[in-house]
């Protein structure tokens, strides 16, 4: 935890003394291990906005920086491959879904006037 809030204090002291190169400012930060409990452990991180300069551009963005203990982007790396496996078994329902819509001349129709795409086909 020491080293975390160590390059937590040196990012946000690299931006503020403007020597971040094209990070510019902090837009927002949270600190996701204020509402962490060990009584119910779950993952946490802290979070900064953080503004960037396109100097070639003239424009800023947003970019997201995580900051996280290496046990925690552990579990992140875990329950990301379960999430993409739930993203795939909503596609493929949602795949279904449209399959049997497209099989079915009068739910075409149906599907088309309910959401304003025309009327009769």
């Amino acid at each position: 935890i020491k080293h975390l809030l160590n390059g937590l204090q040196w990012f946000e002291q690299a931006i503020l003394s403007r020597n971040a190169g094209c990070i510019v400012g902090i837009a927002r930060t949270k600190n996701g291990f204020r509402e962490y409990s060990s009584a119910a452990p779950c993952y946490a991180d802290t979070k900064m906005n953080v503004i960037i300069h396109d100097a070639k551009k003239n424009i800023n963005i947003v970019a997201e920086v995580q900051f996280l203990l290496r046990a925690m982007l552990e579990y992140k790396h875990k329950a990301h491959s379960l999430y993409a496996i739930t993203r795939n078994v909503d596609y493929v329902q949602n795949v279904m879904d449209v399959l049997q819509i497209v099989g079915d001349p009068e739910k075409m129709i149906f599907v088309a006037g309910k959401f304003g795409h025309g009327g009769p086909m």
